[in-house]
């Protein structure tokens, strides 16, 4: 089979695929344009070919230059080998090309390198490395908050008239808006269930726990200040502050 029969061959084959498909070469210029392409961009690609296809390059006031400018790769495809961009074909009023997510690879180096750019959908991007944080530490906080419900959920466990007397308690303090005082020995799990009274009742309300002992006038301000920011954006707001020990906090900070 000769070299054009083989050329010949791939291109049938990917004008046959619904993706689009296109190739640039080691001179910016685009040198071929699938079928799938032409039904994407609504006219006929032959009118693309031989025209440049290079981020940032001037070109002229022709609608097809710039067109063919749109189908460019991003800056730096040569370092990184492959890149994926949302690529949005350059219309006019009467003709609105829609976008579509495009991986380029890069195939070669230096003056013998073209660039295969493929129209689809692509889930292996890699996140931005602030993105990917914020998203970890996201899942953290929503593992310790199930983590932490849970372990009020057991407190509150079990089939004893105690338990059931317990969660229908909890269930009247959630019904109500009041101050509520908890009083236990050491280990008992009562910051959990007072913190589930709080999810039972504003789960989206804000809170703030402020250690009782170790707070003054000014420590305490300080510690609330972010719920009483929210209190005053709006006159409806409400709030929940849990303190711990109260009854060792000094009577300044009480006041």
């Amino acid at each position: 089979m000769t070299a054009g029969t083989k050329i010949r061959n791939l291109m049938r084959l990917l004008d046959a695929s619904d993706a689009p498909v296109w190739a640039i070469d080691p001179a910016g210029k685009l040198v071929y344009l699938s079928a799938a392409t032409a039904r994407w961009l609504g006219l006929d690609v032959e009118q693309l070919l031989q025209r440049r296809a290079v981020a940032g390059s001037p070109v002229s006031d022709d609608p097809l230059d710039l067109l063919a400018a749109t189908l460019s790769p991003p800056p730096g495809l040569n370092h990184r080998g492959t890149a994926s961009l949302r690529v949005q074909p350059a219309g006019d009023a009467k003709h609105r090309i829609d976008p579509i997510d495009v991986r380029f690879v890069r195939i070669g180096s230096g003056s013998s390198g073209l660039t295969i750019a493929i129209g689809g959908r692509f889930n292996d991007r890699v996140p931005d490395e602030e993105i990917a944080d914020a998203a970890n530490v996201r899942q953290q906080l929503d593992a310790w908050r199930k983590r932490h419900a849970a372990i009020a959920t057991v407190a509150t466990a079990g089939v004893s008239s105690s338990a059931k007397r317990m969660r229908a308690r909890i269930q009247v303090a959630a019904s109500v808006r009041t101050h509520l005082g908890f009083f236990a020995p050491a280990g008992s799990n009562c910051e959990s269930i007072a913190q589930r009274v709080h999810q039972q009742s504003a789960q989206r309300e804000p809170i703030a726990i402020v250690d009782g002992p170790l707070m003054d006038p000014e420590l305490l301000d300080a510690s609330i200040v972010p719920v009483v920011n929210q209190l005053a954006n709006s006159a409806d707001a409400k709030a929940t502050v849990l303190v711990r020990g109260l009854d060792e906090m000094p009577l300044d900070a009480q006041r």
